[in-house]
């Protein structure tokens, strides 16, 4: 037979609210991380970009600068054009390698 007993309550609200804090600071936490990652990635992606454009603009433009000059020989007309070309196709192909990736970064997101 009972004869007496205790009724222990406690308000769990703050310990909830707390949880629910914890949860989403943790969850902007995680949004951040994959953000600066994303960014770090796009930063990767120009500077290399930059490398690979700047050699053959050096080049088209030392040998366009040549071409300039006068009295060159025609014989070295020919080679600075050819050089030039040969740049020419150089950066229209890292141009497309990184529109190629970007596109393929942008519809996997």
């Amino acid at each position: 037979m009972i004869t007496h007993y205790v009724k222990i309550s406690e308000d769990i609200t703050e310990l909830k609210e707390a949880r629910a804090a914890i949860q989403e600071s943790e969850k902007r936490r995680y949004q951040d991380q994959k953000r600066m990652a994303v960014l770090k990635f796009a930063n990767d992606v120009a500077l290399k970009l930059m490398d690979e454009l700047r050699n053959p603009l050096v080049a088209i433009g030392g040998f366009a600068k040549r071409m300039a000059q006068k009295d060159q020989p025609k014989d070295k007309l020919c080679e600075y054009g050819q050089i030039i070309f040969q740049q020419s196709k150089k950066l229209d192909s890292a141009l497309n390698r990184a529109l190629a990736h970007l596109r393929g970064a942008s519809e996997e997101s």
